[in-house]
């Protein structure tokens, strides 16, 4: 059998006396090369090492860092949340300073919410007073009641001599103005408003009527007039007509009725602007009364043939802008700074939904009466000047003509001074209410 090894003879393998190469892999290397590549391979591994450890280095600095960046970001992180906490903190303060001032300055103004027991108490005020008051007025409102037109010989509705209750034998007044009692016997209803026509037909303006227009000279900022009377007075003594809301409507005028079923108004919008110029088309002079009250007769409209109707506002009834200005009342009261109400008990609910507005406004609220009583709850939060208006008004004016000037410049400034804001402000400043 042949051997593998290749050792047989005549082979050609090593033999003594040969040069001391070392066979590899068919090929034959000096001792000489084979120290060169054991000492190049020495080097190598050398750097090897030397690499392996520049990168475990450079892993532990990436460590390093990456952990100081955590750690920053960490720290960032933290600072924004103090920063944001500091910010809500600044926002929960200045609301709170906020509701605290608005607190100090609705009890300066008589305000502090529905209740009577939460405003201030009623004050007098002197006519110097009033005068600087109206003086410095921005957004004056003048509300008027049947106070104003007794001068002139009209009976108040509420008084004891009171119109209403002498008009009728066998009804209420609160009974007889109403839609339903006049929708029930019109013609009966239509006598008894045109006796009161006839009464209001002889009455003239008085002073204070020619006063309250006479302030509308005078006033410095905007100016409306707001009365509950029907008589037409205050249009006689001369006050502009587009100052003027007659809320509680007119005895000399008559309208269509939008209740009644083909009247030219029926079922229309009147609080609609645009319903407005189609809703006054209809208004017409009152017919003066006639002689014999057994002769009146209660009047149709021209246009749609259905019965007239006093253009006054009834108990059962709510405001309107066609006829009554309400909405342009309401609006103008959210801008007033002085509320001036003269010969009004403030009974009805237009008239002390306007109080109540005005003191939302922070609104500066003077109530001239003959008749004040600072224990009743209703007069709570306002100053009162007692007298009749024709008198009063009398040295009103000139005074307010001629009133000096305060270092601030509106009844609003009133409440950013200082000295205002003292202990629990429950008094009226004494230059006020003196």
């Amino acid at each position: 059998m042949e051997r593998s090894d290749g050792n047989r003879p005549g082979s050609g393998g090593s033999r003594p006396g040969s040069r001391g190469a070392l066979g590899i892999a068919g090929a034959s290397i000096s001792v000489k090369e084979s120290l060169e590549i054991l000492q190049n391979a020495s080097k190598s591994s050398e750097k090897a090492l030397e690499v392996q450890k520049e990168a475990r280095a450079a892993v532990a600095s990436m460590k390093e860092a990456s952990a100081k960046f955590e750690q920053t970001v960490a720290e960032a992180e933290k600072t924004c949340q103090k920063g944001s906490s500091l910010d809500e903190k600044w926002e929960e303060f200045k609301a709170k300073f906020e509701a605290l001032n608005r607190m100090a300055v609705e009890k300066i103004m008589g305000l502090g919410g529905g209740s009577s027991s939460d405003l201030r108490p009623a004050d007098r005020i002197s006519v110097a007073r009033v005068a600087q008051v109206l003086r410095r007025s921005q957004n004056l409102v003048v509300l008027t009641g049947a106070g104003i037109s007794a001068e002139s010989g009209i009976p108040t509705f509420r008084g004891a001599d009171g119109f209403w209750t002498v008009g009728s034998k066998h009804y209420q007044p609160q009974e007889l103005a109403t839609w339903e009692k006049y929708n029930e016997m019109p013609a009966e209803l239509w006598r008894w408003y045109q006796y009161r026509w006839g009464i209001c037909r002889k009455a003239k303006p008085n002073p204070g009527h020619t006063s309250v227009v006479e302030l509308q000279r005078l006033a410095e900022g905007d100016f409306m007039l707001v009365t509950q009377n029907v008589d037409g007075l205050h249009l006689q003594a001369g006050t502009d007509r587009s100052k003027l809301c007659e809320i509680h409507g007119r005895i000399d005028e008559m309208r269509c009725d939008e209740r009644i079923e083909g009247s030219c108004l029926y079922k229309l919008d009147l609080n609609n602007i645009a319903n407005l110029d189609r809703a006054r088309a209809t208004v017409m002079p009152t017919p003066e009364p006639a002689k014999d009250e057994k002769e009146e007769c209660l009047p149709l409209c021209p246009k749609c043939g259905v019965r007239q109707r006093p253009k006054i506002l009834w108990f059962d009834e709510t405001y309107n802008e066609a006829f009554f200005k309400w909405n342009t009342v309401m609006e103008k009261m959210e801008r007033c700074d002085v509320l001036l109400i003269v010969g009004t008990q403030l009974t009805t609910g237009g008239p002390r939904s306007m109080v109540r507005a005005a003191q939302k406004a922070g609104a500066i609220i003077i109530r001239v009466d003959p008749e004040v009583d600072l224990k009743d709850d209703s007069t709570a939060g306002m100053l009162h000047l007692q007298g009749c208006l024709g008198e009063l008004l009398g040295f009103l004016l000139p005074l307010h003509h001629h009133s000096f000037q305060f270092h601030f410049a509106s009844p609003r400034q009133f409440c950013s001074q200082a000295h205002w804001l003292n202990s629990t402000c429950t008094t009226w400043p004494r230059w006020l209410a003196g």
